[in-house]
């Protein structure tokens, strides 16, 4: 399964999954969290797309790394990744995750830390565009 995509990812590629999940009789809560290309005002420019990147062997054995610990601490049943790569205009989703597990808490604990741990340790980089066609790498926060 590939965990990236070329382009924004579709806020649909998920439903396979979470049909899936609806059929498992241990699941009990599922959370999904689909990150958007926000239209940041800054000094240089209002953002009109971020451009992704990534060198993908080290980032497709990190962002494995990340699910796989994710599943085994938390004991939830599953997720889904996906990330785009390529530009991704204001509005287009450049992250969706999705967690399903027994209960709501640990399922909400483990959405949050898998967002914040592959903004955190997956190599992939962004490039803002601006209006005015000016561009900067962008700061994960």
């Amino acid at each position: 399964m590939d965990l990236f995509v070329e382009g924004p990812v579709d806020p649909a590629a998920g439903d396979t999954t979470a049909h899936r999940w609806r059929s498992r009789p241990a699941v009990g809560g599922v959370a999904w969290f689909a990150g958007q290309v926000r239209g940041d005002r800054t000094d240089a420019g209002a953002v009109t797309a971020i451009e992704y990147s990534a060198y993908r062997p080290m980032a497709d054995q990190e962002l494995q790394r990340v699910i796989d610990e994710a599943t085994i601490a938390s004991g939830i049943d599953d997720v889904f990744v996906r990330h785009a790569l390529g530009l991704v205009p204001v509005g287009g989703v450049a992250m969706l995750v999705g967690v399903a597990g027994a209960h709501r808490g640990e399922v909400f604990a483990t959405l949050a830390w898998l967002v914040d741990a592959i903004k955190e340790r997956v190599p992939i980089y962004g490039k803002e565009f601006l209006d005015g066609a000016d561009h900067r790498w962008k700061v994960n926060t």
